[in-house]
C-alpha cells in the first residue's frame, strides 16, 4: 500500500468535514489494558464525494464536523487540512 501511495498524485480540493469516528478494539477490562483505537475522518467534496482517511487522534481532535477548507491527501493517505 505504501508504494501506491507514493506513486500516486498529490490532490488539494476544496471538501468540508461531515463525519468523525473511532474505533477501539481490544480488552478494556484486562490488567494491561490492550486497546487499540482508530481514528477517522469523513470528508464531502464540493462534487458530493465523501473520501473516509484513517489519521491520528491528533489530527482528529483538531478537525471539528462543518469545517470547510482545502484537504490534502496522497492515494489513501491523509496529508492535511487547511481552513
Amino acid at each position: 500500500m505504501y508504494s501506491k501511495n507514493d506513486a500516486a498524485l498529490v490532490i488539494e480540493i476544496k471538501a468540508k468535514v461531515v463525519s468523525k469516528r473511532e474505533d477501539v478494539a481490544g480488552h478494556m477490562y484486562t490488567a494491561a489494558r490492550r486497546v487499540k483505537t482508530t481514528y477517522y475522518v469523513t470528508f464531502e467534496t464540493d462534487n458530493e464525494e465523501r473520501i473516509e482517511f484513517e489519521m491520528s487522534g491528533t489530527n482528529q481532535g483538531m478537525l471539528v464536523v462543518g469545517d470547510v477548507g482545502e484537504l490534502s491527501y496522497q492515494g489513501t493517505r491523509y496529508l492535511g487540512f487547511k481552513r
